[in-house]
């Protein structure tokens, strides 16, 4: 998937994780606009819960969670429709990011 799709679009990152703020700095390289993250667990100045989101003013949703992104996307799906959400795996062995959208 090409990453200029997501230049200059609204994004969060859900789970809030060391990973996920790694990803976050790759992301901005890439002129994406990162607005948060999103967390069930923990809240900050940049982390919010799903249901305090405005779901109008998001592009997309990258879920980066190697043990509980099917779970994450089936929450997220119940809120956001599918084609705003980005999963996103890191291959180990090439140590580059892959991004998936269902749809």
């Amino acid at each position: 998937m090409n990453l200029n799709k997501f230049k200059h679009k609204s994004c969060f990152i859900f789970p809030f994780s060391p990973m996920s703020v790694i990803l976050k700095n790759y992301l901005e390289k890439f002129e994406v606009k990162i607005k948060g993250f999103i967390d069930n667990n923990t809240t900050n100045k940049n982390t919010y819960k799903l249901e305090d989101i405005d779901v109008d003013g998001i592009d997309y949703i990258f879920i980066i969670s190697p043990n509980h992104s099917k779970e994450i996307y089936a929450q997220t799906i119940r809120t956001i429709d599918k084609q705003h959400i980005v999963l996103v795996s890191l291959d180990l062995k090439t140590n580059k990011y892959n991004f998936f959208n269902d749809t």
